[in-house]
């Protein structure tokens, strides 16, 4: 009889997979953007066409649990991917990407629904965003102003910022109109009725990366990112009026781009800020974050594209101190295994329970081999400790990997036994991430067991 075994050198809760999540094999496709609505239920949006194996098109809604709420979710919701959305005061919910039509009504990239989850009639937008176009980022004024960032149509490589009424009219008070060879990905309005901007420049412009608009919607010249060969993809303001920058960033004069930066207040880079080093990934892809949540107190939940962070293994998905180390206390285990550079984490909302939902564009969740691209996770795991996984390789029967991550510090190692007592190593690193191919004889099968340690002695 074959035994699989997996020995650790402690116990407890594995990682911070929520495995009461139910959504099965996930979204057949990437979710981009997701709204927890005040009834508790999830709105997720992105380039899929069915979770869970329920056809929803580009559009659903989930039940608390994870399940799909059949009374929404349909075929056909979106003609198109959703990229961003933003909650309305009065409940309702802002939808923006590249559709013509929202549950069956004509709408171009951007739509309202009602907080019954119907389409808001009395909200188009039509006149401003233009047929074809592809809303990437929408925002809200403190004075009802919304904010939108699209592409325009038949010019892949030109955008547009506009400021609508509450109805969607075009403010007749924005006489901003810039064409920013970009893609405008981040949208935080600014105490004086300004806009910061985010963005994907098409070519080497520092001035895209990031830039200021007036209140107007005319560039402030007197705003300099000093950003060269960067991306910003997520600007979110602080408790003290701070501004956390996330994405690929590279300062004039640096050697090395980092994934986050810190804007003071009066948007003057805040050089007492130094995160934990971001790595594990090729010179070719360098790690950047693509998502940020802030918990209540401070804390900085990121998700982007990385395999290590400050000498612990987080793949895809880290939680910081508000100083920027590493919360050695979130452990996502696996974390995200995504076949793709792009998009690993897309979005991320914080539940009023603590636990936090993640889209994207990944393959598995931990433990969770075949959960796509969204899932839900604890606020906490054990602290500090060190964890061993069996991990089937898809398609290849009796091919396995064993794999074990670990704290920083020392030397790890990675040890099979036959019997549990005589213990032989087959890895052995200083890297907090260990793994070990293994190829089971299906004539006969033998008991295994594996254990990961770590010990403070030089290789």
């Amino acid at each position: 009889m074959f035994l699989s075994l997996l020995v650790a050198s402690a116990w407890g809760q594995v990682s911070v997979l929520d495995e009461s999540f139910q959504v099965g094999t996930g979204a057949d496709g990437p979710v981009n953007a997701m709204i927890l609505l005040r009834d508790q239920h999830i709105l997720v949006g992105g380039e899929f066409t069915s979770i869970n194996g329920q056809p929803t098109g580009c559009l659903a809604r989930l039940r608390h649990d994870g399940s799909v709420d059949s009374d929404f979710s349909a075929a056909g919701q979106a003609d198109g991917a959703v990229w961003c959305m933003v909650q309305a005061p009065d409940g309702g919910v802002l939808v923006g990407g590249a559709f013509r039509q929202l549950l069956g009504v004509e709408r171009y990239g951007l739509a309202k629904l009602a907080p019954d989850g119907s389409v808001d009639i009395t909200f188009d937008a039509c006149d401003a965003v233009p047929d074809g176009g592809c809303v990437y980022s929408v925002a809200l004024q403190k004075d009802g102003g919304i904010l939108v960032g699209y592409q325009i149509p038949a010019f892949d490589i030109l955008s547009r910022i506009s400021r609508l009424k509450a109805n969607g009219v075009p403010d007749p008070g924005w006489t901003g109109t810039d064409v920013f060879r970009a893609f405008p990905m981040a949208l935080l309005p600014m105490p004086d009725g300004g806009v910061l901007v985010g963005a994907n420049p098409v070519t080497n412009t520092p001035v895209l990366s990031l830039f200021r608009l007036q209140q107007d919607g005319a560039v402030d010249a007197t705003f300099y990112s000093a950003l060269e060969l960067s991306t910003v993809f997520r600007l979110v303001r602080t408790s003290d009026d701070s501004i956390l920058v996330a994405g690929l960033l590279k300062r004039l004069g640096a050697q090395e781009t980092v994934p986050l930066l810190r804007l003071t207040s009066d948007l003057i880079w805040d050089d007492s800020f130094h995160p934990a080093v971001f790595g594990g990934t090729t010179a070719l892809h360098r790690p950047y974050i693509s998502e940020l949540v802030l918990e209540p107190d401070r804390r900085i939940v990121a998700g982007g594209y990385f395999f290590e962070v400050g000498g612990y293994a987080r793949r895809q998905i880290v939680r910081l101190t508000p100083e920027g180390g590493v919360d050695g206390c979130f452990d996502p285990g696996m974390g995200l295994s995504s076949p793709e550079v792009s998009g690993p984490a897309r979005a991320m909302i914080l539940q009023t329970d603590g636990r936090i939902l993640v889209g994207g564009s990944f393959s598995s969740v931990d433990t969770a081999w075949q959960q796509r691209n969204i899932a839900r996770l604890l606020s906490g795991s054990a602290c500090e400790q060190i964890r061993t996984y069996l991990v089937p390789v898809s398609g290849v029967p009796g091919s396995l990997i064993i794999t074990a991550t670990l704290p920083p510090g020392g030397i790890n190692v990675l040890e099979e036994s036959e019997n549990l007592r005589d213990w032989q190593e087959v890895e052995r690193s200083a890297n907090p991430y260990l793994f070990h191919s293994l190829e089971i004889p299906v004539a006969a099968p033998s008991a295994k067991f594996f254990r990961a340690c770590k010990i403070h002695s030089e290789f």
